[in-house]
């Protein structure tokens, strides 16, 4: 009967170690992830503000730090992709906001979180570039799947594309809607060129 006993004393005091190791290798881990979040945030934080200052050089290289600790950190892939844009530097933005539309479509399969805002900046970019096609492509990506405001830009942006591609019943309808949303440039696009 004691040897029963100690058996099952035994079990139990080796199942309770097992876990008290485990739950401290958890711990473990669960501080490193939390001192490497910190870090994260501090490059976040630090590029945003330079970024803010219209140091985009600074930025981008702080927010590529911070993409060394976890590449698909989507704030410093944001920030950097702004921060190209910014800059001027379409060709890179273009290159980011692409990882970004990549990157969220692959963590995103029921498509819960929208991705119609890297469209819009990556078709600006194009546009920027004179990419006409491809930035037309990109706003009506925008149009098709954005929230009700998309107009605001991407009308606006699409309405121009139309008017470069002597297509200027389609620029005015664009411009309308830009309008009706808010957008006040487009009145005046309306009356340069729809009336």
């Amino acid at each position: 009967m004691i040897n029963k006993y100690f058996k099952l004393f035994s079990f139990i005091y080796l199942l309770l170690l097992h876990i008290s190791c485990e739950n401290s290798r958890n711990e473990k881990e669960t501080i490193e992830q939390n001192k490497i979040r910190f870090q994260i945030d501090e490059f976040n934080s630090k590029a945003d503000k330079k970024h803010y200052n219209k140091d985009y050089n600074g930025a981008i290289s702080l927010y590529n730090e911070s993409l060394k600790l976890d590449n698909r950190n989507f704030s410093a892939l944001e920030g950097k992709a702004l921060a190209y844009f910014d800059n001027g530097d379409f060709a890179e933005a273009i290159r980011n906001y692409t990882i970004l539309i990549e990157e969220k479509n692959q963590v995103n399969t029921e498509r819960t979180l929208s991705v119609w805002h890297y469209y819009l900046m990556r078709g600006q970019a194009k546009y920027y570039l004179n990419d006409l096609y491809g930035a037309l492509s990109d706003f009506d990506y925008v149009l098709n799947d954005g929230s009700g405001n998309s107009y605001y830009n991407a009308g606006l942006y699409r309405g121009m594309i139309y008017l470069k591609l002597d297509r200027p019943k389609e620029a005015c309808l664009d411009f309308s809607k830009a309008g009706e949303n808010g957008r006040k440039e487009a009145y005046e696009l309306i009356s340069k060129y729809c009336n």
